[in-house]
């Protein structure tokens, strides 16, 4: 069965019980975090900027032109006009992909490493998770509210490094 990001959350829910002190932190620790994608994520490659996080590699230096992209949609079997492309991840684009996967890669690792985040315990897993992730969607689940902002400490650090902003749901 192929979940999204919020059904996943939702099944994990129903397995567990959580302590829901009210319903303001609640709603604070059920907030998605979706990452801007591609080209917002990382900083103008054009200005020599190895992506991710400093220390990823000053040998991995990467020149790609992502100004003035465009691209032509097929709807019913016909190919609209071109249409500029201002952020995402570029469909058909294996080199974008890879570079999103790199970056947020770098992300994920500095909160699953975390010794401090709780996350949340699942049955017959040895190690608590604290986060999902599918697609350009990363979602938190904990059940201590403590975790929320050491999460977005870790989502702060990552974002003077890479550009990458939330978006808040």
């Amino acid at each position: 069965m192929v979940l999204n990001n919020e059904q996943a959350v939702d099944e994990y829910l129903g397995m567990i019980e959580l302590n829901k002190s009210n319903e303001e932190d609640w709603s604070v620790l059920n907030q998605f975090i979706s990452k801007k994608e591609c080209l917002d994520n990382i900083k103008d490659l054009e200005n020599n900027k190895s992506p991710g996080i400093d220390g990823l590699g000053k040998g991995l230096w990467i020149k790609i032109r992502y100004k003035d992209i465009k691209s032509k949609i097929q709807v019913n079997g016909m190919l609209t006009e071109e249409i500029l492309i201002t952020r995402s991840v570029r469909q058909g684009c294996p080199l974008s992909m890879n570079l999103y996967a790199l970056a947020i890669e770098t992300f994920a690792n500095s909160i699953r490493t975390n010794k401090n985040i709780k996350g949340i315990n699942i049955p017959n897993l040895k190690e608590p998770i604290q986060l999902f992730q599918h697609v350009d969607d990363c979602t938190t689940i904990t059940t201590d509210i403590k975790d929320y902002s050491l999460f977005m400490n870790e989502f702060e650090k990552f974002g003077k490094a890479s550009g990458a902003n939330i978006a808040r749901n």
